[in-house]
């Protein structure tokens, strides 16, 4: 009898866990829907997915930004690379590359974008949207290796597709 009230207990909070994350947008009246992004400000991180069994109230703990596939094309004496992305919330977005192998002209959406060096590798600082990154390389000889970057701990594999010619 207890395990069965002990098992009805926990379906019971998880349930309503649950169903309060499925209201709790709605639960905002709206007259007070035009301040949620003055709350918000400073922690726009936390309407973002969160990391499983982490601490929700940390922001580095949910991801913003989230990539497709990086395509890279690599020749003799160049390289180009191509990937989507879908941002949620202001981002910095790590390229291909390194300090030896910086990118060179690279796009967003077809349009030239700075690229800075964060924490020793080369990135971009994205806001909410959908975005395709391009970018190249240029050298003397093919490298022994190039840098891609570790996407999140949460996706082990990333997705790259390959190209020698």
């Amino acid at each position: 009898m207890k395990k069965t009230q002990m098992t009805f207990g926990i379906v019971s909070c998880l349930l309503f866990l649950l169903s309060f994350s499925l209201v709790a947008k709605d639960a905002i009246p709206e007259s007070l829907t035009p301040w949620v992004s003055w709350v918000l400000k400073g922690n726009e991180n936390l309407s973002c997915p969160f990391i499983n069994n982490s601490s929700y109230a940390e922001t580095r703990n949910h991801i913003c930004a989230w990539p497709s596939t990086l395509e890279l094309e690599v020749k003799d004496s160049s390289a180009k690379f191509k990937q989507s992305w879908q941002v949620l919330s202001k981002s910095i977005i790590p390229l291909p590359g390194s300090k030896s192998n910086w990118p060179l002209l690279v796009t967003v959406n077809n349009k030239y974008f700075p690229v800075f060096n964060h924490h020793g590798r080369p990135a971009i600082e994205l806001t909410k949207g959908s975005y395709l990154i391009e970018g190249k390389f240029e050298w003397l000889k093919i490298p022994e290796s190039i840098a891609v970057p570790e996407q999140y701990p949460a996706s082990a594999a990333m997705l790259l597709k390959l190209t020698l010619s």
